[in-house]
């Protein structure tokens, strides 16, 4: 470095420190600033505060509101469950299409039934079969059947047999 560039570098470092020297000494202090706040932004920080504490508010309400609905809702779900346990409850009926072959036997055709929920036991279907002394007399061809049917209508219908008891 040379003698020139010295006295620049010290000459800069002059003008810097008058400059801040004088901000500092022009400037208020820091301190009085940050203890005294702006009318501007202690509205703000007001009008922030009571919209929270509006919106806890509100929160609170919906949030009895729900719990007297669900309580509400708890109380007539245990009414219909016990209407309910007094009430049958009765299921869709269920529609088959019987196709009997010939040589088929009465078993077949009961435990078809009872696979497509025609009939709750193809045993009692077919001990009608046999008490009556059709299980001969069965019919080949298509037959619809439903779940609303007595085992003494599905009998009559595939036998072909009006039946008396």
């Amino acid at each position: 470095m040379n003698k020139q560039s010295i006295r620049a570098f010290s000459s800069g470092l002059i003008t810097a420190t008058t400059v801040l020297g004088s901000i500092y000494f022009i400037t208020p202090s820091s301190e009085q600033s940050m203890n005294k706040p702006d009318d501007h932004v202690m509205s703000e920080t007001e009008e922030l505060k009571a919209e929270i504490k509006l919106l806890k508010d509100q929160v609170k309400e919906q949030s009895l509101i729900i719990q007297e609905y669900e309580f509400s809702e708890s109380v007539n779900n245990e009414d219909n469950t016990i209407t309910n346990e007094h009430e049958p409850q009765s299921e869709p009926i269920r529609i088959y299409h019987l196709q009997v072959d010939t040589g088929m036997t009465s078993s077949e055709i009961s435990s078809i039934l009872e696979e497509a929920k025609i009939i709750t036991s193809g045993k009692e279907l077919q001990q009608y079969f046999m008490d009556q002394q059709l299980s001969r007399q069965i019919q080949v061809g298509k037959f619809e059947v439903n779940s609303n049917m007595t085992i003494e209508n599905i009998v009559s219908l595939l036998t072909g047999n009006t039946i008396f008891e």
